[in-house]
């Protein structure tokens, strides 16, 4: 990956489009927001990909994200905690609690701040049948 910061943006060229990176959310999107969007991004196409291997019919994930920094170092992100709203049919506690592990298990953004910023889930299901 190739950055060029220019005029307070960090501008990076990908497959799919240019990425614009600012501290100005006028200009960009800001480092945390892609932060959080990296670990959403990871955990639940894992967590998808594990919930049609048990054969649950999904209609939607959304997933709805809080972040709370270090009272003393407001600059430190101390946790992230993640409620999925899963919508679907088949839906069974037992294989949504062990897809989710499994998609924190095997996503690697998670692993890679494991030992920085807690990061916790809750879910809440919704029948569509």
């Amino acid at each position: 990956m190739k950055f060029t910061e220019s005029n307070g943006v960090l501008l990076s060229k990908f497959n799919y489009e240019e990425l614009h990176v600012s501290t100005d959310e006028s200009k960009g999107f800001k480092p945390l927001e892609l932060l959080i969007s990296s670990i959403v991004g990871c955990i639940t196409p894992l967590l998808c990909y594990n919930l049609s291997q048990k054969d649950i019919d999904l209609s939607e994930i959304e997933a709805d994200v809080e972040v709370k920094r270090d009272d003393k170092k407001h600059n430190k992100v101390e946790k992230i905690h993640i409620h999925f709203l899963i919508k679907g049919c088949n839906l069974n506690v037992e294989h949504i609690e062990s897809s989710i592990q499994y998609a924190k298990d095997n996503c690697d953004t998670v692993q890679s701040l494991t030992n920085s910023i807690k990061i916790t889930e809750t879910y809440e299901l919704i029948w569509m049948c």
